[in-house]
């Protein structure tokens, strides 16, 4: 496999399409610097994915674009196509031939292609992955990269041993895995979060969802009676409204015989009023105009003195002006003697300036003479020192070859004696070394049977694993039951003390009573507190107590009395109080008496399956002595066989006896029955105490389940642990660690022998060199004598000359250094005449300025004198004019004052005679008011009826959407004896004392039989009731009506969330062996590639330098991951010890770098590299190597070198020149070396 074609267009300075064509073995890339070489080399890094701007001599990827020159227009897009033939099948691709493409636009776009066909960039990245191909593998090498290959500051050794060993794949895939591990982790830790809140809402919802059933109920009773209490006030309402209408019509009729006899009082005022209203226009116009004359007056006056302030003002400028006249007189006086001063002055200096121009030129002259002379003379004394340092350069040239040339001859002898014995020590040590190799082949075998045996052993390990394993996950399994367990019997502990601790269950005032006063009384504690029972009789208990489980004890009658006195006084309703004091336990034993006494054998007394204290046995007995549990009977079993006469005859032959069953069926003496459903709190509160001993001991139960599948867990990871499988893992890696140290070993003698071979072949061939250069240099040594002898005459005459010259330049340069004194001093006077006449032309152009602006200043200060002695001539005429006015004014005012009080006089005689009008129309206004006041209060009563029915008309169509003629139809005479059954059965339930609501009767609905229906139906109670489940509402406070279905929804979740868990656990298990796996692969795969390319560095290092020099390749022993340890490279060439290879020389450092390299090739050979004149360090001898080695490794390997040396040329196989006959625009030449051979 070989690269077949590069083709680039628009790339850097590749401006027009360039198509190259490379064969296999060796091509070189040559021209001088600058002209686009490394352009070349940039063009395969980046077709090959590189994305790093730096390492393409960019700031930026856009760069890469031809840019334009001075003649030629940027382009728009960067191409480049490489074409590889995949003859060998090394890319995974069914292709023969495969062509790569890249393009970049302006716009930031970029295309990848394989075979014109549209991929990604990962698509090119994974094709060439692990195969020493890639923008960032070893295939292209440039000089700076071999520093950083060896100061390996990017780790890139270990990048490119990765690389080689395959395991670049394996890396990214466990990066992969590690990025999902971490994912996991943290969606794990999110998800334990979440199922927190999620079981904590859980709970919460239950609760809620329980409180929403209870408030439903209360809401349904509410309405119904809520619309039953409206209807009934609307309808008392609108017949209170009916006599309020008559008297409003008596007081309006009233009110209209007022209103007349007040018009036509009125009518004779207003008259009044008019003439009034006449004569007080008169006076206010002689008002006006009295205030008018004051004001002229005023104005006038006030004008005069203003006129008055006016003319000192102008006098005071016109002084002022005068003296700013006669100042800037006598300044233009002073600026006409300065002017005249100046121009004399400036007269002086000028004939003075001509005459220091004119010596300034004339020594000028002289200067610029033997300046030029001086200048002349110094180029021939240059020329004449560098043709000798030429003749000397080339006259030491000959001697350092002749004394070469010499040493080669002395030396040839010897070094032809050192290589023969040389090639018999290579023959004794390929004898050794094949001896050796057989011995090292059976010591392999004895390893392989030894890890043959451990890996068995590994497999049991293994095996056992998998079973504790699968142990270790039923325990977990078991452990979250049990967690899960325990949270729901925490969660009925939970809602088992809030009800112990609520009041909700209660009636009003007995829950007013415990919240508020239990403090206060010694006991005060309702029945249900004090009795209870196992959780499978609480139902039958309950139905058996009934209403009476909300009695109250207490201790003494008075304490009963105390309490009811609250509850009066507060308005909290009725509670039934059992003081202890008078209950008598002569009682008990009567249910006793009438079972002993019967036949029914299923039936026991209720007393048997009840626990109380001692003190309230006498309770129980009083509430629960008549009472019987059947066990065994059902509500089905009544209608049956099962509920026989017996039973019947008990029930009716003895008075107050009961029977009870344990789903909450109620049989009383008579034969009456109670039934029906049951909430799914019922008997909750007389069973509780039971209930939430058993959920405790269940809880405690649950914990010592918990403690023994987590000591169960902690004994199976104890025998993970000591399953040692790691410790046999590292014996297997210990095994193939000795077992490839003996492949190696055995390679390394493969390797060796076939070194030894090949070094034979090359010794014997550097013998024939030798001896052909021997002649060579004796030949050489002849011709050079003739030649030593004629350049040493030349020097000598060059010299001589040199001497005359410099003397003649001494002489010259002191004349030069006086003619330039005498023209710097020139220089100085002429600019100091200079500088003095340009101050004093300043000076005087500075007087003449002055002098315009002051005789300008004057001709205005004239001007404005004139306007000022104008201005006071006008104010004088005008005061005069306003004198003459005042007289007139004066006369006019006296007049119109005397006609204003005549008509003041008249106003008032007219103003008395309304006043006496005004006195009787106050009396009739007072007779009206007091009327409308009447029909008000008549209209505000009605009007307050009206808002009432129209609030209970608004409340109606708020609170239930309905019309009041919707609900009053609704609401007939049949639904207010519903609604009075709901409060007697309610009021009964809830021991309120609500017991006066009467059965209604069929009398007809309407107006007139609204007392008698208020008879009927006791609002009070209602409203009284509605006030109560109000009340309970308010206490239950705000519930979700949505809570069952929220909590049904959020069970979902927590189970969905529950098994996510489950899944995520499974997963992080199954990464974490990928991970173990890939690394245990990865490690193996590396250390086998490391330990061979090692072994390869050290025979490649001893081919460069010398056979004892050494060099070693070392892994980082301190490295925790063996995937990321760094690459130490150890080499010591010619006997040198330096504290590390930075110390070495440029071209020690070349070969070490290629020394790694070549180590690479030979394990896992590149199908190309590409070398960017790493060769530059190198002298002639180390080419020889270098060149030599890419030889021997070009039959595996293309070879691509950019290079400026002609040994490294001379070994290409095919050359391309790189030139750029217009700036900024590379173009390229190729030429075929064996067809010129040829």
């Amino acid at each position: 496999m070989y690269i077949s074609d590069l083709e680039l267009h628009g790339f850097k300075s590749f401006a027009h399409k360039t198509h190259v064509k490379f064969d296999s073995g060796i091509t070189a890339v040559v021209g001088p610097n600058g002209c686009g070489k490394s352009n070349i080399v940039d063009a395969l890094r980046w077709v090959l994915g590189e994305q790093r701007p730096t390492l393409l001599r960019s700031s930026a990827m856009s760069n890469v674009i031809f840019n334009g020159t001075a003649k030629k227009k940027a382009l728009g897009m960067a191409e480049v196509s490489l074409t590889f033939v995949n003859d060998k099948g090394l890319l995974p691709s069914e292709y023969s031939e495969l062509t790569i493409t890249r393009r970049l636009y302006r716009s930031g776009e970029s295309d990848y292609l394989i075979n014109d066909t549209p991929v990604r960039l990962k698509d090119i990245i994974d094709l060439f992955m692990d195969t020493g191909m890639s923008s960032d593998a070893y295939s292209v090498i440039e000089l700076k990269m071999v520093e950083e290959i060896l100061n390996d500051r990017n780790n890139d050794r270990r990048r490119m041993l990765e690389e080689a060993a395959g395991v670049t794949r394996y890396k990214e895939k466990r990066k992969q895995t590690l990025r999902k591990l971490d994912q996991t982790n943290k969606d794990l830790q999110r998800l334990e979060d979440i199922l927190v809140e999620v079981r904590k809402k859980t709970r919460s919802l239950e609760l809620q969802s329980q409180r929403a059933v209870k408030a439903k109920g209360y809401r349904e009773e509410l309405e119904r009676l809520d619309k039953t209490v409206l209807a009934f006030s609307w309808r008392q309402i609108r017949d209170q409204q009916e006599p309020l209408k008559k008297q409003i019509g008596a007081a309006s009729a009233k009110k209209a015989e007022l209103a007349t006899q007040l018009e036509i009082l009125e009518q004779k005022e207003e008259k009044l009023r008019t003439e009034l209203h006449e004569k007080e226009r008169a006076e206010n116009e002689l008002r006006r105009q009295v205030q008018q004359l004051s004001y002229q007056k005023k104005e006038k006056e006030t004008r005069s003195q203003i006129l008055q302030g006016r003319i000192e003002n102008e006098t005071g400028i016109i002084l002022q002006y005068q003296k700013d006249i006669e100042q800037n007189e006598k300044d233009l006086v002073e600026l006409g003697e300065l002017r005249t001063a100046s121009r004399n002055e400036l007269e002086k200096l000028s004939a003075k300036r001509d005459q220091s121009a004119k010596s300034l030129e004339e020594s000028g002259k002289t200067f610029s003479s033997l300046q030029k002379s001086y200048s002349d003379l110094r180029r021939e004394l240059f020329e004449l020192e560098v043709a000798i340092s030429a003749k000397g350069k080339k006259h030491q040239d000959m001697r350092s070859r002749r004394i070469k040339l010499e040493s080669r001859l002395e030396n040839s002898e010897g070094d032809q004696k050192r290589v023969q014995t040389e090639i018999e020590k290579l023959k004794k040590e390929i004898e050794a070394s094949k001896t050796k190799l057989e011995e090292e082949k059976a010591k392999v075998q004895v390893w392989s049977d030894k890890i043959e045996g451990a890996e068995k052993r590994l497999a049991g390990v293994r095996e056992t694993r998998e079973r504790l394993l699968h142990e270790r996950n039923e325990a977990k399994e078991q452990e979250r039951k049990v967690l899960s367990r325990q949270d729901a019997v925490a969660s009925e502990i939970q809602l088992m003390h809030h009800l112990a601790s609520s009041t909700d269950a209660f009636p009003e005032s007995v829950a007013w009573l415990i919240e508020q006063h239990k403090g206060n009384f010694a006991l005060l504690s309702p029945v249900s507190e004090l009795i209870q029972t196992e959780e499978e009789y609480a139902v039958a208990l309950e139905a058996a107590l009934g209403e009476a489980q909300n009695y109250v004890v207490v201790e003494t009658f008075r304490d009963a009395e105390r309490a009811s006195d609250l509850l009066k006084k507060q308005k909290k309703g009725q509670a039934t109080f059992i003081p202890l004091d008078w209950i008598s336990g002569d009682d008990s034993g009567s249910a006793r008496t009438i079972v002993e006494g019967g036949t029914a054998s299923r039936i026991n007394p209720i007393m048997e399956r009840i626990q109380t204290e001692e003190r309230y046995r006498s309770v129980a007995e009083l509430l629960l002595g008549h009472i019987y549990l059947a066990e065994e009977l059902g509500s089905d079993e009544v209608a049956g066989s099962g509920f026989t006469d017996e039973y019947r005859a008990l029930l009716t032959n003895h008075r107050g006896a009961a029977i009870v069953t344990t789903s909450g069926e109620l049989f009383t003496y008579g034969g009456l029955f109670k039934s029906g459903s049951k909430s799914h709190q019922s008997g909750l509160r007389l069973g509780l105490k039971n209930k939430l001993e058993k959920l405790e001991k269940s809880g405690r139960s649950l914990q010592k389940d918990l403690d023994t599948t987590r000591r169960s867990l902690e004994k199976i990871e104890q025998q993970l642990r000591e399953l040692h499988e790691q410790q046999i893992r590292e014996e297997i890696t210990t095994l193939q660690k000795e077992r490839r140290e003996k492949d190696q070993t055995v390679g390394k003698l493969q390797s060796g022998i076939q070194i030894y071979e090949r070094s034979i072949l090359e010794q014997q061939a550097h013998r024939e060199r030798l001896s052909l250069s021997e002649g060579q240099s004796r030949q050489e040594l002849e011709e050079l004598k003739p030649g030593l002898e004629q350049i040493d005459g030349e020097i000598a005459e060059l010299r001589e000359k040199e001497e005359t010259t410099k003397a003649s330049l001494q002489k010259l340069e002191d004349e030069r250094a006086i003619a330039q004194n005498r023209y710097n001093d020139a220089q100085l006077a002429h600019q100091d005449i200079s500088n003095r006449t340009a101050n004093i032309e300043q000076q005087l152009q500075r007087a003449d300025e002055g002098t315009e602006r002051i005789s300008g200043r004057l001709k205005q200060r004239g001007i404005l004198l004139e306007q000022s002695r104008e201005n006071i001539r006008q104010y004088r005429e005008e005061s005069e004019q306003i004198a003459g006015l005042m007289g007139g004014l004066t006369e006019s005012l006296e007049k119109a004052r005397l006609a204003l009080e005549n008509a003041e006089k008249e106003s008032k005689a007219e103003r008395e005679q309304i006043q006496q009008q005004d006195k009787e129309l106050r009396t009739l206004r007072k007779d009206r008011e007091d009327q409308l006041e009447l029909l008000h209060h008549l209209t505000m009563a009605a009007e307050k009826f009206d808002l009432q029915l129209e609030s209970i008309t608004n409340s109606v169509w708020e609170t239930y959407n309905l019309t009041m003629e919707q609900l009053l139809n609704l609401q007939g005479e049949g639904d207010l004896r519903d609604a009075e059954g709901t409060e007697a059965a309610e009021g009964a339930e809830g021991a309120e004392g609500i017991e006066n609501a009467g059965a209604a009767g069929d009398a007809e609905k309407n107006s007139e039989d609204a007392g008698d229906e208020k008879d009927r139906f006791d609002v009070d109670a209602a409203k009284e009731r509605v006030s109560v489940l109000r009340q309970k509402l308010h206490r239950i406070g705000e519930v979700n009506p949505l809570a069952i279905e929220e909590y049904q929804e959020e069970k979902e979740r927590l189970d969905f969330y529950e098994q996510q868990m489950e899944d995520l656990r499974k997963a992080e298990l199954e990464m974490r062996d990928t991970i173990a796996e890939i690394n245990e692969t990865a490690t193996e795969r590396f250390n086998d590639t490391f330990e061979l390319i090692r072994s390869h560095f050290q025979d490649v290092f001893h081919r460069l330098f010398e056979e004892d020099d050494y060099c070693d390749l070392v892994l980082d022993s301190d490295s925790e991951d063996p995937l990321e340890a760094k690459v130490e490279i150890r080499a010591n060439p010619k006997g040198k010890r330096p504290s590390n290879i930075s110390q070495l020389s440029g071209g020690e450092k070349t070969l070490t770098a290629i020394a790694f390299l070549f180590a690479i090739y030979l394990v896992k050979p590149s199908p190309f590299c590409v070398l960017d004149e790493v060769d530059a360090p190198l002298d002639d001898a180390n080419i020889e190597r270098f060149s030599g080695m890419i030889r021997s490794f070009s039959e595996q390997t293309q070879f691509i070198i950019i290079t400026h040396n002609k040994k490294t040329m001379s070994k290409a196989e095919m050359m391309y020149g790189v030139t750029m006959p217009e700036t900024g625009v590379s173009r390229l030449v190729g030429v075929r070396l064996e067809d010129v051979g040829t």
